[in-house]
C-alpha cells in the first residue's frame, strides 16, 4: 500500500470511535390505562429493561397501569422517532392479564429502550413478572407469586402463600406477614438474601450460601447449621421455604 494513499491514524480512530459512540440522546413517554378485574384470575408483567413494581389492593375492581417509556438515539429527532416505536402490549388471554413491553429488536438494540411498569391490582391475583434488567417488586399480594430478574433486586411483602423468588444478580428481599402454611423458594446467583415473619408462618426453613454467612435470628426453631446450610422450623413445620444463594449472605429478622 502506498503510504500516501492511506488515512492518517487520527482519522481511523475518529472514525472508528464514531461508529461506535453511544446514542447521547433521551426521549421519553409515559401512558396509563385501566383494565376490568372481572375474570381475571392472574397477571402476567414483563419487562427486559425496566423496573416492575406492583402493589395489591383488596378492594380493587380493575388493575391500573402506568408505564413510563425511554428510549436513546444519536439526535433529538432520532430518539424522538425512536420513541413512536416502543409499545405496551396488553392482551387478555381468558383469566389472565399479560402487560409487556414491546420494540423492534435489531433496529433498537443500542438504544436502550426501557419500560417502567407500576401496577396496582386486586391483591388476590396470582403474579407472574419477568424483567431482564430492572428491580421487581411486588407488595400487598395474597395469590401466589413468581418473580424472576436476571440483573437486579427483588422485594416482596404480603400474604402470599406460594413464592417463588430469582434474581441471578442482586438482592432479594421478601417479607412473610401472613398466616399459616407456605411454600417457596427464593434464590439468586450473585446476592444476599434477607427472610422476615412477622407473621405466623408456618414451614420447615433451609437456607444455603457457597460464599456468604448465614443468621438465623430468633424466629426459627430447632436450628441447626452446617456445611454451609441452615436448618430451622417455622411453627408447625407444616410447609417448606429453601432459600439459597451463590454468593452473598443469608439473613432471617
Amino acid at each position: 500500500m502506498n503510504p500516501s494513499n492511506s488515512l492518517p491514524l487520527w482519522t481511523l480512530f475518529s472514525l472508528a470511535l464514531s461508529a461506535c459512540s453511544w446514542p447521547g440522546h433521551v426521549a421519553t413517554k409515559a401512558t396509563a390505562f385501566d383494565v376490568p378485574a372481572a375474570g381475571l384470575q392472574r397477571l402476567d408483567c414483563t419487562s427486559h429493561n425496566g423496573r416492575i413494581d406492583v402493589v395489591g389492593d383488596p378492594d380493587a375492581t380493575q388493575v391500573t397501569v402506568r408505564v413510563e417509556m425511554s428510549v436513546r438515539g444519536h439526535s433529538a429527532e432520532e430518539a424522538a422517532a425512536n420513541l413512536e416505536l416502543l409499545q405496551v402490549g396488553r392482551e387478555v388471554d381468558g383469566s389472565t392479564l399479560r402487560l409487556t413491553g414491546n420494540w423492534p429488536r435489531e433496529q433498537l438494540q443500542r438504544c436502550s429502550p426501557s419500560f417502567t411498569f407500576t401496577v396496582t391490582m386486586p391483591a388476590g391475583l396470582e403474579l407472574a413478572l419477568l424483567g431482564h434488567n430492572g428491580d421487581l417488586r411486588a407488595v400487598d399480594t395474597v395469590g401466589p407469586v413468581r418473580a424472576t430478574t436476571h440483573n437486579g433486586d427483588v422485594t416482596w411483602r404480603g400474604r402470599s402463600r406460594r413464592l417463588e423468588l430469582t434474581s441471578h444478580n442482586g438482592d432479594v428481599e421478601a417479607d412473610f406477614v401472613g398466616e399459616g402454611e407456605v411454600r417457596g423458594e427464593i434464590t439468586t446467583s450473585n446476592g444476599d438474601v434477607q427472610v422476615a415473619f412477622p407473621g405466623a408462618v408456618d414451614a420447615m426453613f433451609t437456607a444455603r450460601t457457597h460464599n456468604g454467612s448465614l443468621t438465623g435470628g430468633n424466629r426459627l426453631a430447632e436450628t441447626s447449621v452446617a456445611r454451609r446450610e441452615l436448618r430451622g422450623r417455622l411453627g408447625s413445620g407444616t410447609g417448606q421455604l429453601t432459600v439459597v444463594t451463590h454468593n452473598g449472605d443469608v439473613t432471617v429478622r
